[in-house]
């Protein structure tokens, strides 16, 4: 007796200990999308696995089986694009949802926005009645910091062969329309390894001093630089058949005034050279 009111009263003395466990769970499926890989295109197909495996698990009836379709494709990059935008520009797209057009305070306010028939935010423009592509025409917005912006870029980076920031900013805008765009497209080529290792370093050679015969002043063609150029081809005055003779032209030029004086010869022996030449220089 005396033991169990003992146990009974120290028990009541005793502080109840709580253990609380905390997990935090990203059940964000887009997020843990984006941790797979940084390839778009890896991305975009397992993205297209996971809508068929959940359409499968539903319609168990009407399986679907084989490579991918170009449907499923489009639809899990149209979801992806609609996901990360979702994400970025929430408050523009309800207001966009609610007919308000007007987005003074936003940074797509000079973009002239709107919705297209997927839900995905569109640049607006002038283009409507053009030849173009729809996509050229009203390229699909990115932002501008964002991991899958990189990862696009990069892609459209690789895809053309290690483009240069204004070409690659060109090709990415008939598509996409990236937020501070040439500037993430110049980082995304400066970060590039291959393009490091390909860029040649130009070195500027330090040009020795000049002759003395360049920097003293004198008479025209005192000092004379000679060469020759051609061959050429030509018909003389009196030639009665149309035969073309080869000549060459001897080039004078003077050290001093970097005067030109042009004459002709008949080939390219000293004798035919000095029988032209003493008339000029002597």
């Amino acid at each position: 007796m005396y033991s169990s009111e003992f146990k009974k009263s120290a028990n009541c003395e005793l502080k109840d200990s709580i253990v609380t466990l905390m997990s935090i769970h990203d059940n964000s499926l887009f997020d843990r999308i984006l941790k797979i890989s940084n390839d778009y295109t890896k991305l975009i197909r397992v993205t297209s696995f996971i809508f068929r495996f959940i359409h499968n698990s539903i319609f168990s009836k009407v399986r679907k089986t084989g490579p991918l379709t170009y449907s499923e494709v489009s639809n899990a990059e149209h979801w992806i694009i609609k996901s990360l935008q979702r994400a970025e520009f929430s408050e523009e797209i309800k207001r966009l949802e609610k007919g308000e057009s007007n987005l003074p305070k936003s940074k797509l306010a000079s973009l002239n926005v709107f919705l297209d028939e997927n839900k995905m935010l569109r640049v607006g423009g002038r283009l409507t009645h053009s030849d173009l592509q729809f996509d050229s025409k009203f390229p699909i917005i990115l932002p501008s910091k964002h991991p899958l912006t990189n990862i696009i870029l990069r892609y459209f980076h690789l895809k053309y062969f290690h483009l240069g920031s204004q070409a690659l900013s060109y090709h990415v805008r008939q598509r996409f329309w990236p937020l501070n765009g040439i500037n993430n497209c110049r980082k995304i080529v400066n970060d590039c390894v291959t393009c490091f290792k390909n860029k040649p370093v130009s070195s500027n050679q330090i040009m020795g001093n000049l002759p003395t015969e360049r920097v003293k002043p004198t008479y025209a063609f005192n000092v004379t630089g000679i060469d020759f150029c051609g061959p050429f081809y030509i018909k003389f005055k009196n030639q009665r058949k149309g035969v073309f003779n080869k000549i060459y032209v001897a080039v004078y030029v003077c050290f001093c005034s970097k005067a030109i004086h042009l004459d002709f010869v008949t080939d390219l022996t000293s004798e035919a050279f000095y029988s032209k030449s003493k008339t000029f220089l002597w």
